[in-house]
């Protein structure tokens, strides 16, 4: 509200619309300027929580760049959150692998239900790590696919151990073996 106390009409119907259209007009950068900020809490919050899961997550849209991923995921390509936002399988992975991660993802995307895949073996930094991918479309509101969500866990270890015990039971086919021949073949046996 303005009012001139000396002049009751200096403030004509011009200068209402102005003082209404600034008004309006400031209304709508403070209502902006807090849904703006409401975002930017919102994203913190999703990523605190990508953040904090125990294996590896990302989002990628339909045309197969990565919209973001947790530190985990970024931490294991040599990425940070921001570099890569819009890079593609093929900026972080050999051909081959991204020809395959891209195909699996437009299975998810085409047939719109999850998939899981396999062990897969990459490169972290010089070492193989493999990894069990589940992913799953994400849909709007008008039920259409829009992106997908992948969350993967480092199962290194477990294929280690898992290789271990194939040599160990190989090893112990084999001297078995050797034992079977050796006693059937002694030329004593009681």
């Amino acid at each position: 509200a303005m009012q001139d106390y000396h002049d009751e009409g200096v403030f004509g119907e011009d200068e209402k619309a102005m003082l209404v259209f600034v008004a309006d007009q400031t209304a709508l950068a403070i209502e902006r300027k807090h849904a703006e900020e409401a975002l930017k809490q919102r994203h913190r919050e999703v990523m605190t929580l990508l953040d904090s899961l125990p294996g590896y997550a990302f989002f990628k849209d339909v045309k197969g760049r990565y919209v973001m991923a947790n530190q985990n995921f970024c931490r294991a390509f040599g990425q940070t959150s921001q570099t890569i936002t819009g890079k593609t399988d093929h900026d972080l992975f050999p051909a081959e692998l991204a020809v395959k991660y891209r195909a699996d993802d437009v299975k998810v995307l085409t047939s719109r239900q999850p998939l899981q895949v396999g062990e897969e073996q990459v490169q972290e930094g010089g070492r193989n790590l493999w990894v069990q991918i589940t992913k799953v479309p994400v849909k709007n509101d008008r039920d259409e696919v829009v992106g997908l969500i992948g969350l993967g866990f480092d199962i290194t270890e477990r294929k280690g151990v898992e290789e271990e015990l194939r040599a160990s039971a190989a090893n112990l086919r084999e001297s078995e073996a050797r034992f079977r021949s050796a006693f059937y073949n002694s030329p004593v046996r009681s």
